[in-house]
């Protein structure tokens, strides 16, 4: 049987880590436009509908990040539900920046993405 100050633990941890959560989606936004890299033109249904990770046949990862990643993550935080176990897109953000050779003007929004990637890797779940 689980205590009740087991759940309020568990409950005061997801709070924590959702506010973190929202928080650095709101970082990873305000410093993708600060970069240019955010768009007011919505990509057409068909694109996102692609079925490859990242939508990358279809989008570049900034737009990944906008259309998919950003709205999926605040949906599931404000919506309570069980937040992914692991989450590992460093790396693809890393080799995207490199090849456009933004790997200089982009070190936030990389710095960004890992701890997002490291807070939604840990074993609080």
């Amino acid at each position: 049987m689980v205590s009740h100050d087991k759940i309020g633990i568990r409950e005061q941890s997801f709070a924590d880590s959702a506010a973190h959560v929202l928080s650095l989606l709101q970082s990873l936004e305000r410093e993708m436009r600060c970069l240019d890299l955010w768009s007011e033109d919505a990509p057409s249904d068909q694109r996102l509908a692609s079925r490859m990770p990242f939508c990358y046949d279809t989008l570049s990862f900034p737009e990944w990040l906008q259309w998919v990643f950003i709205p999926k993550l605040q949906v599931i935080v404000r919506s309570r539900r069980t937040l992914p176990h692991k989450c590992d897109i460093a790396p693809f953000a890393e080799e995207w920046f490199r090849v456009q050779h933004l790997q200089q003007e982009a070190r936030r929004l990389q710095s960004i993405i890992r701890e997002l990637d490291r807070l939604l890797s840990v074993s609080w779940h």
